[in-house]
């Protein structure tokens, strides 16, 4: 379906077209569908400002929302007016208040009516919300039964018309649930009730629904179903409705209401308590999800008209496909505005969810009953300051009161809106329009979306106009440590979360026989290689081949993964708790995992291959593949492991196996170890190792490290297989769980060894903040067309074999592990602490906070430039916020004196370690600095230095570091480049 073709061409009424949604709705056709032939736009006038219905149209047309049309288009305002026909009414006269010809004009020509006009505030008085809520809608439907051409009705209500329905995770379906009461006696009891006593009809007719707004909603869709007669309705039901996503920018919004008004409330710091339950799940959907959510389904049955239901109903919102808690939500607002303090805040942001006694009793203490005593006192001394700031105060408890006492309800109960018709509708569109009109909020980053949702806040309802967007990357970066993982049915989501996690994912991942213990085993056993080598170490050893083959049975159970599905289930159970509580979020380039799921049914072997900065290395890997319905790898661990006992067996059984760290002259081991890791790297599940052998001390990628990798290669070249995939990982940590200890061992402290007593020592861990992790996974690398690239470039010979020739071999290797970690580096991500940590450094003695903030303005900038690594995390926050959050990482490794900020004195080799991630990228600069400091002050200052010996010294040092810094790809083409 196409979306475009199925709207273009004909013309719509819009009624609610001056609201939030309204005006995203306008937006939307004016910039995607240019083609439509006219908009047909209720206005009421006002009246009372004597503003007429052209005028609020141009102010309308005059926000920021449309600059994107507006630069698309040089015409945009002639092109406006063409399209846009005002119509002037109000929805609570008879016959909306059109005029003769107005009636007439919208009988002959509309097809398509969306209608968004209700009054969305919880405490109207329920006449008045009935007549804008249900009787409005059926004066439309009857003016629609008139139309001539019409061929949908889109009413949009709301996903709360069943919000009467309490309890946890109560799942409302896409219908019609039937009422308890007769609905035209209902509206006849109510339009007959004198003012005086409609409070208490009120609060006999709503039962348990929580407010006007969604009692009349439900009233007004079941009269319009019951009354549409050949009118083809469709019912659409937002959930909470939140800033725009995408389109035509992320973070729009120009109304404070629901869950922006929650939002806003907290980040100002008045709001820091508020009744309900952090686990439930807070539907909260984009607004430009909504339109073209409205949009597709109007297209659909336009396109498909005699498709599913008499009265199709849509759920628009994530509960059921992207959920998000009100937990996580409170604590992603709290963080942001933390860190963008608004020049508006009262305090500091905090906010607690509260069973409803404890927020009772804490809104007393913390809220009441201070602004009684200030009142008492303001009265008092009759100070008219006093008095206007205690009426302040008491106007601000007032509002916090009735907005949590409006939400309150939505916050202690949680439903699941199911949304099967939506993905129908999704499964029809052809690319083009997924594209141009997407709904689908599967990949949604509640992290970055709600950031943004702050941002927009700041700027469009706060007029902070200095305030710098958090990033454009709202779906591109998928953060694995978000509740919103696929596969976890909602239904049981709030029960064991973790539990479900495990058990819903890799699911269809099956152990193959071939990659099995005992299986590899005899396979490595029977090898020649192996048999061979027991041979010889027996001639020369002059030791029995039995006790040879027993020892080698041996050593193979010592090293051999015994992969287990069930423990690997409870690894993942186990180590979500455990990421959630030590890191911010976990985020990874969701694109290559896509091409990584497609690489592994190609039956060709993977080797994945991260850098090494933390034992927590491995653990992520296996936990990320595993979150992604990936096999989880066999990983390369050393045989230190093997000493923490019950913990060996969980890893073990996890997919790690266990190598020496030195197996030189022990051939029959060399001979086991080489034959076992070929056995599992053709077993059906991805290899994981570390080409820098060890983790890195000084925060710079270490030399490749040749064994492992010429195992692996050598399968290839053996022809045991066809090709080989290289798979090259950084993984970015703001802060290492090792950073303070590194600089002990550096020092010449000796490492302390694994054990079960340290791994618990070590659980402090858990009271500190680390910040942030970043996976960023690289192009795969063929092995195949890798060795032939290199063939065709070399001269060393006239032909190039290394097939059959070990020595070429061995150059084809080590161009191929300087090239991987070459791929790796390049995925470096500046993180903030690098950048204070530099800058800390070259200020020894100290530097002031806001020189410290204009510095690492400076060092942004200058990376930017560079373009050299991925400069996500700087891009995402301004430097005000980048400095202030590295500060609270690197906090055990600096000085606070008076107003200025320095190292500690055990703290510069930590600073180095976290400034070293950024080195590589002012390599080239520092070379010819450093040849330039070479000459001496006097040159430098004074004579100069001729600029071939400039350039020469500059070569020499680029040649001695370039292994070191990794600063530009091994091939010989760039290295001559960058000389």
């Amino acid at each position: 379906m196409d979306v475009a073709q199925a709207i273009e061409g004909k013309s719509i009424f819009l009624t609610g077209g001056t609201g939030f949604v309204g005006k995203v709705f306008l937006e939307t056709v004016l910039r995607e569908l240019p083609g439509v032939q006219k908009i047909f736009l209720l206005v009421r006038p006002d009246l009372k400002n004597n503003i007429k219905p052209e005028e609020r149209l141009a102010s309308l047309l005059a926000a920021p929302l449309f600059d994107r049309v507006r630069q698309e288009r040089p015409d945009f305002a002639a092109f406006a007016r063409e399209k846009i026909f005002l119509v002037s009414g109000d929805m609570v006269e008879e016959n909306l208040g059109l005029s003769g010809s107005d009636m007439a004009i919208l009988e002959e020509e509309i097809e398509i009516v969306f209608h968004l006009a209700a009054t969305i505030n919880f405490h109207e008085r329920l006449d008045l919300a009935l007549k804008i809520n249900v009787l409005a809608p059926l004066k439309i439907l009857e003016i629609c039964k008139k139309m001539k051409r019409l061929k949908a009705f889109v009413h949009v209500s709301t996903a709360y018309v069943n919000s009467n329905k309490l309890g946890k995770s109560t799942i409302i379906e896409e219908k019609l649930y039937p009422l308890s009461y007769d609905t035209e006696d209902v509206v006849q009891t109510i339009l007959n009730t004198p003012t005086k006593k409609i409070e208490k009809l009120t609060q006999k007719l709503l039962g348990t629904y929580p407010n006007t707004y969604t009692f009349t909603k439900s009233l007004g869709e079941h009269l319009l179903v019951e009354q549409k007669e050949h009118v083809r309705l469709i019912i659409l039901r937002p959930t909470i409705i939140g800033c725009t996503a995408d389109t035509p920018f992320p973070g729009w919004t120009d109304t404070v209401s629901a869950a922006g008004a929650i939002y806003l409330y907290t980040g100002l710091g008045i709001l820091k308590i508020i009744p309900g339950a952090p686990d439930n799940i807070g539907d909260l959907v984009p607004c430009d999800y909504v339109v073209n959510m409205m949009l597709s389904v109007a297209a659909y049955h336009i396109e498909y008209p005699d498709s599913m239901d008499d009265v199709p109903i849509y759920h628009a919102g994530t509960s059921a496909s992207n959920p998000q808690t009100w937990g996580l939500s409170g604590r992603i607002i709290v963080d942001y505005f933390q860190r963008n303090l608004s020049k508006k805040s009262v305090s500091t942001p905090s906010v607690n969810i509260l069973t409803y006694p404890e927020y009772r009793a804490q809104f007393f203490l913390k809220y009441q009953l201070p602004s009684r005593l200030y009142s008492a006192f303001a009265k008092m001394m009759r100070s008219e300051f006093h008095q206007k700031q205690a009426r302040r105060s008491s106007n601000i408890v007032e509002r916090c009161h009735m907005l949590t006492k409006s939400f309150r309800h939505f916050i202690e109960n949680e439903w699941i809106f199911q949304s099967q018709n939506g993905d129908k509708v999704l499964a029809s569109m052809n690319p083009q329009s997924l594209e141009r009109f997407n709904f689908s909020n599967v990949h949604l980053d509640w992290h970055a979306y709600l950031n943004y949702f702050c941002w927009g806040l700041q700027k469009f309802i706060l007029k902070e106009d200095d305030i710098k967007p958090p990033s454009t990357r709202i779906i591109k970066y998928h953060r694995i440590l978000s509740r919103n993982l696929t596969g976890i049915n909602p239904i049981h989501k709030k029960t064991f979360p973790d539990l479900q996690f495990a058990l819903a994912h890799s699911r269809n991942i099956k152990i193959p026989a071939s990659a099995k213990h005992n299986s590899i085993k005899n396979a490595v056993l029977s090898s020649q290689r192996v048999l061979d080598a027991i041979e010889k170490v027996s001639e020369s050893k002059g030791v029995s081949q039995d006790l040879l083959v027993k020892k080698s049975k041996e050593i193979v159970d010592n090293m051999g993964a015994k992969l287990q599905m069930p423990v690997i289930r409870f690894m993942a159970w186990f180590f979500r708790k455990v990421w959630r509580n030590l890191y911010d979020h976990i985020s990874v380039n969701e694109e290559q995992i896509e091409k990584l799921r497609e690489l592994m049914t190609s039956g060709k072997p993977i080797v994945i291959i991260p850098s090494h900065r933390s034992y927590t290395d491995f653990l992520l890997m296996s936990f990320l593949f595993y979150a992604y319905d990936l096999p989880v790898p066999h990983i390369a661990a050393g045989e230190d492991f093997l000493k923490l006992k019950f913990v060996t067996a969980l890893l073990r059984r996890s997919g790690a196996f266990f190598l020496r760290r030195s197996f030189r002259g022990d051939h029959l081991y060399l001979s086991i170890f080489t034959e076992y890791v070929q056995k599992l790297l053709v077993s059906g599940f991805p290899l994981e190792f570390f080409i820098e052998g060890t983790r890195s001390r000084s925060g710079k990628l270490l030399q490749p490290k040749m064994g492992l990798l010429s195992m692996i290669t050598e399968t290839f070249f053996s022809q045991q297989c066809d090709d080989i995939i290289l798979l090259p990982v950084n993984i970015n940590y703001e802060r290492i769980i090792e950073g303070e200890v590194y600089p002990n061992e550096l020092l010449g402290e000796k490492k302390r060894g694994e054990s079960l007593e340290g791994l618990i020592r070590g659980s402090y861990i858990f009271k500190e903040n680390w910040g942030k992790v970043s996976v960023k996974i690289s192009d795969p690398i063929s092995l195949k067309q890798y060795a032939e690239s290199y063939c065709d470039r070399q001269k060393i010979s006239d032909h190039l074999d290394p097939f059959t020739v070990l020595e070429h071999r061995k150059y084809v290797n080590r161009a191929l592990a300087h090239q991987i970690v070459y791929d790796i580096n390049k995925l470096t991500i500046w993180p903030g602490s690098a950048l204070v940590a530099a800058i800390l450094l070259t200020y020894r003695l100290g530097i002031s906070q806001q020189k410290l903030v204009d510095q690492v303005q400076w060092l942004m900038d200058e990376i930017l430039k560079t373009q050299a690594g991925c400069e996500d995390w700087i891009i995402d926050e301004d430097p005000q916020s980048i400095t202030n959050n590295a500060l609270k990482l690197l906090e055990p490794v600096i000085v606070h004196r008076k107003n200025m900020i320095q190292p500690s004195t055990g703290g510069i080799i930590t600073l180095a370690f976290y400034r070293n991630k950024i080195v590589h990228a002012f390599a080239l600069e520092g070379f010819l600095a450093c040849s330039l400091a070479s000459f001496g002050q006097e040159a430098c200052l004074s004579s100069g230095v001729e600029l071939e010996s400039l350039l020469l010294g500059a070569r020499f040092i680029s040649d001695l570091l370039n292994i070191c810094l990794l600063y530009t790809s091994p091939s010989p083409r760039d290295r001559q480049k960058s000389r």
